[in-house]
């Protein structure tokens, strides 16, 4: 990382506004809200963040997938045992990418 770098993820992004003592003084920008906030953080506080920032990434993949193969067909029951989850949770998560697409729509 480099003082001006600009890092993306899903809500928003985070920009190095400076590094003092081995610690980041970041600028977080929230694109649903608009709001940026600064922190200042150690180099171990900026990779867990951007490892939960990958975290959401990948559910929310995965969720994707999950809503994608339940629409051409499969079944509650057979994607709840291929991805270690309940068939009500695959209901719960083609629920809400539902309620999604419809909110894109508008």
């Amino acid at each position: 990382m480099s003082l001006g770098d600009v890092i993306n993820f899903r809500d928003g992004s985070y920009d190095i506004r400076a590094i003092i003592d081995d610690r980041y003084v970041v600028r977080i920008q929230n694109r649903k809200t608009g709001v940026q906030t600064y922190k200042v953080w150690t180099h171990e506080e900026r990779e867990e963040f951007d490892r939960n920032q990958q975290r959401k990434m990948d559910m929310e993949d995965r969720a994707c997938e999950i809503y994608e193969r339940n629409l051409s067909g499969e079944t509650c029951v057979s994607l709840g045992r291929e991805y270690g989850i309940s068939p009500g949770r695959v209901r719960q998560i083609c629920a809400t990418r539902a309620r999604k697409e419809r909110a894109l729509k508008r």
